[in-house]
């Protein structure tokens, strides 16, 4: 598989593995970038145009996704481990709004819709991060809402700050919408 453990993708890496432990029992398969390459659940997630996955056509990499035991995907999720530059949080989520396919190490994941959710994390705290992050998840929200270009139609889009890892571990557990 594509994944590989670089130091700005390390809290990346812990929490996609302690996702797929919790989660691989209960039937959910739990795709992450970052982790060590032999593992088959790491790798490339892709977002892009067309039909076909190529160099002209790739978008953006995901860090995690989350697929329930009916192939719904349930989580996409993104990691701004630096930083909540809104440039960067944008270009996150236009990049999987626009886009008609995702797929991971080729294998598409088909089953996004309304129950699917797009997070996306970034580093900040404080009342001005919190402003900011206020103003973009709205205005994310009026843009997903609307017409959109690409395929790929989540229910909703949610941006969240964090602090240090167990932030981020609890924010993904908030947004996680287990299937019975």
């Amino acid at each position: 598989m594509g994944g590989s453990t670089r130091k700005d993708g390390e809290l990346t890496a812990r929490l996609g593995e302690s996702l797929h432990r919790e989660l691989f029992p209960k039937d959910y398969r739990v795709y992450y970038d970052h982790g060590p390459s032999d593992a088959e659940c790491v790798g490339a997630i892709a977002a892009y145009w067309g039909d076909e996955k190529h160099r002209d056509t790739k978008l953006a990499d995901l860090d995690i996704a989350i697929v329930d035991p009916k192939g719904r995907v349930i989580l996409l999720i993104e990691i701004e481990e630096s930083d909540d530059r809104p440039k960067t949080i944008l270009g996150d989520a236009m990049a999987v709004l626009t886009a008609d396919h995702i797929d991971f190490e080729g294998e598409r994941l088909d089953g996004i819709g309304e129950w699917t959710a797009l997070l996306i994390i970034s580093k900040g705290s404080g009342e001005g991060h919190e402003r900011r992050r206020r103003v973009i998840e709205e205005r994310l929200e009026m843009i997903r809402a609307g017409v959109q270009p690409g395929r790929i139609r989540p229910g909703a889009v949610k941006v969240r700050l964090f602090e240090d890892e167990g932030d981020l571990r609890g924010i993904v557990g908030e947004n996680l919408q287990l299937s019975e």
